[in-house]
């Protein structure tokens, strides 16, 4: 068990409020999580990534959060209430008024998506900065998905310093070896773009 200090949560959290770049674990791999109300942060995000266009989803830390930028039918709340916290990202219709940030990592698509892992790092992570954080797996283009911390800072130790992540945040290595499910809830209209850990007919059977 890898114990986590107060000391590393406020570094983090610092690094988040000035605009950098977190590399920090999920349930399911290491992400590269920046403030996602950050305009300035998603764009350094993008870079690092080499991921300009696409969408990025975000961490949540609750549905009251998740209400400020996403809106629920009916079908997409009983998702929720089935298997968040857990693996799977709810990709939601955007509401209207939304931060600069949210927007961008929305890429214009109209839809975001949204996340609560199952792993008390990243929900205490954005319950202290008070803002959602991007949920991106640590790696750059092309590589491969980070299932320990010593394997998200291979992927970018040979990188120009401005291409790298601020802080790495250790936490316990993944065992899955898969993605979140991916799920797209319009109305009752409901689409799996991902099949994770969470199966389509689990998800179908709601």
């Amino acid at each position: 068990m890898v114990k986590t200090s107060d000391k590393t949560f406020k570094t983090a959290v610092r690094i988040l409020k000035k605009g950098g770049v977190i590399v920090y674990p999920t349930d399911t791999v290491y992400g590269l999580g920046v403030d996602a109300t950050n305009p300035e942060a998603v764009d350094r995000l993008c870079h690092i990534k080499e991921r300009h266009g696409r969408p990025i989803s975000i961490i949540v830390s609750n549905r009251s959060m998740a209400d400020k930028y996403v809106r629920f039918s009916k079908l997409a709340e009983k998702v929720f209430e089935k298997f968040i916290p857990g693996q799977i990202t709810i990709i939601l219709p955007l509401r209207k008024f939304v931060p600069e940030g949210i927007q961008m990592v929305s890429a214009n698509t109209g839809m975001l998506g949204i996340r609560i892992p199952d792993n008390k790092i990243p929900a205490e992570l954005v319950d202290k900065l008070k803002n959602p954080i991007t949920t991106s797996s640590a790696n750059p283009r092309g590589g491969l998905s980070s299932f320990s911390i010593e394997q998200a800072r291979e992927q970018f130790a040979d990188r120009k310093v401005e291409l790298q992540p601020d802080f790495y945040f250790c936490g316990e290595a993944m065992q899955s070896g898969k993605p979140s499910t991916l799920v797209a809830i319009n109305g009752n209209e409901i689409q799996i773009i991902r099949e994770g850990i969470i199966t389509k007919e689990e998800i179908l059977s709601v």
